[in-house]
């Protein structure tokens, strides 16, 4: 997995409840697997785009939700990934700082 993240919005100071917005992230990364099954090597290769803030949980530590969005681009012995019209969504709800 490689992943690009850049951080658009940084030093904010927004009240949100329990949670202060200290952040908003931008990321883009290519992903690439290879398998072996019982039918035989599997692989494929995919990239993602996704957006994610970050803020403060009681002012002490910091935490991030984010939402990322995936399509494959190439594959060979993997159904899922012929079959997928759209792309897979994902929900973070942790990095590590």
């Amino acid at each position: 997995r490689l992943e690009y993240r850049w951080e658009a919005l940084r030093n904010l100071h927004l009240p949100m409840g329990l949670a202060w917005g200290t952040s908003i992230q931008i990321s883009g990364g290519l992903d690439a697997v290879l398998a072996r099954t019982t039918q035989g090597s599997a692989w494929v290769t995919g990239y993602t785009i996704g957006l994610a803030g970050v803020g403060d949980v009681l002012g002490v530590e910091p935490m991030l939700v984010g939402l990322s969005a995936g399509w494959p681009l190439a594959h060979e012995n993997v159904p899922e990934a012929a079959s997928r019209r759209g792309p897979q969504l994902m929900l973070r709800w942790a990095q590590r700082f």
